[in-house]
């Protein structure tokens, strides 16, 4: 959920037969194509043909609690929750109680939604996995994402291409200025 730059390279996973579904409202059906992932039309269509949901979210007052009760319950029994994007996008109280039903069999954070004072219904519970919300930091993916930034720099003024991921593309053709 969130279609974020990780979805771009599942390509690789498509020979062990993982099948990747997305949904994200903001991006336009072009991004999709090309990339190996279907689309979802929906929230709920996405977690009824899911096993395994990443959400990539940013929080905002329309994503706050986007995913609850009724999404998750919408599963499989047994699925796998990784959240990724931020606190407050999915309800806490819907993923404990699906995890002491058996809905879910696990999930994986590095997000919770009371970052301020470190509490969550989630932490210590045995199905849960939790991580540092530390992965831009690592030496590695700073460097990948200078190389990138500046590669499609260079692509978008010396050559004259539009960024690869542009997606405000009424954009192109507005430039504040001119290269030769």
């Amino acid at each position: 959920m969130g279609l974020s730059m990780y979805m771009w390279r599942q390509e690789m996973k498509r020979p062990f037969g993982v099948n990747f579904i997305a949904y994200d409202p903001f991006i336009p059906d072009s991004m999709f194509s090309g990339h190996y992932v279907d689309r979802a039309e929906t929230l709920e269509e996405l977690f009824e043909k899911s096993d395994f949901v990443s959400v990539h979210t940013p929080y905002m007052p329309a994503t706050h609690h986007i995913i609850g009760k009724d999404q998750i319950n919408r599963m499989k029994a047994g699925g796998l929750l990784v959240i990724t994007g931020r606190g407050g996008v999915v309800d806490e109280g819907a993923v404990l109680k699906a995890l002491d039903g058996g809905k879910l069999a696990n999930i994986g954070t590095d997000v919770i939604e009371d970052e301020i004072n470190n509490t969550s219904v989630l932490i210590g519970h045995p199905k849960v996995v939790m991580t540092p919300h530390c992965g831009y930091y690592s030496e590695d993916a700073s460097a990948d994402l200078k190389t990138q930034v500046f590669e499609q720099i260079v692509e978008t003024v010396r050559d004259h291409n539009p960024p690869k991921h542009l997606l405000n593309k009424e954009v192109l053709g507005k430039a504040r200025f001119e290269t030769k």
